[in-house]
């Protein structure tokens, strides 16, 4: 009896431990490698403003503007424990809008007048050259205006760490990369370093999770004004965990 009894527990013991491999090689099978696919938009709005005047050279005001676009792309992670991952990521956001505009006094649209002055104009977002003669009332030139606008392409890619503050079905992640950006056919071709910084959630507990994040990207020498300038950027995406 003693025999069967010690027999009867060795047989559990065994059966518990084939059901917690079986249970580690399904949790192994859905792998330590995450892809994700994403998409969303940025919302990057930038402006660089020029413009001189003096008393014998042209005088000209110019306003060029780098605005948003949706944006798609695909990350692939590696978890590095049950919460922390290594992630690259690469992106494109097909269709920046770029606008040049201004006016100018020149040697084809002379002034006249060697003096001049910058005053507002409520039919215009830029100044107006005003011809200025001492105590003469100002005679307000209608300025030649130029307006240039087009579309470009950007692209993305970082190398980041994503870290899941939480476990369950909803978890909060905070992330941070490393990266760059390149502008395609804006200036000829200007690429950017970038630091990004964000904060999402993934959802689910399985293989298939859905992401919702918000992601700042900063560059702190942008091509176009030479200062810090943030593209901000709102996704959603969809992971899987593959062996």
């Amino acid at each position: 009896m003693r025999a069967g009894g010690s027999g009867s527990r060795t047989a559990a013991a065994l059966a518990v431990l084939v059901l917690a491999a079986g249970g580690a090689s399904a949790e192994e099978a859905r792998g330590r490698t995450e892809l994700t696919a994403f998409f969303g938009v940025s919302l990057l709005d930038i402006e660089r403003t020029m413009g001189a005047s003096g008393p014998w050279f042209p005088a000209f005001d110019s306003r060029e503007t780098l605005s948003g676009s949706p944006i798609v792309g695909v990350r692939l992670g590696r978890r590095l424990g049950e919460r922390a991952s290594l992630d690259l990521e690469v992106g494109v956001a097909p269709s920046l809008k770029i606008e040049r505009s201004g006016f100018g006094c020149g040697w084809e649209f002379p002034c006249i007048l060697p003096a001049y002055r910058s005053s507002s104009s409520a039919s215009s977002a830029f100044p107006v050259p005003t011809r200025v003669t001492g105590a003469v009332l100002p005679l307000i030139y209608p300025p030649p205006v130029f307006t240039d606008r087009d579309q470009r392409a950007a692209y993305q890619y970082s190398l980041g760490f994503s870290y899941e503050l939480t476990g369950g079905a909803a978890r909060p992640y905070l992330n941070a990369s490393l990266g760059g950006a390149t502008y395609d056919g804006v200036h000829g071709s200007a690429t950017d370093f970038r630091l990004g910084v964000g904060a999402g959630v993934a959802l689910g507990t399985g293989a298939l999770r859905g992401r919702i994040e918000v992601v700042d990207f900063i560059t702190p020498n942008h091509f176009l004004t030479g200062g810090t300038e943030h593209d901000l950027q709102v996704r959603a995406g969809l992971s899987v965990r593959v062996p």
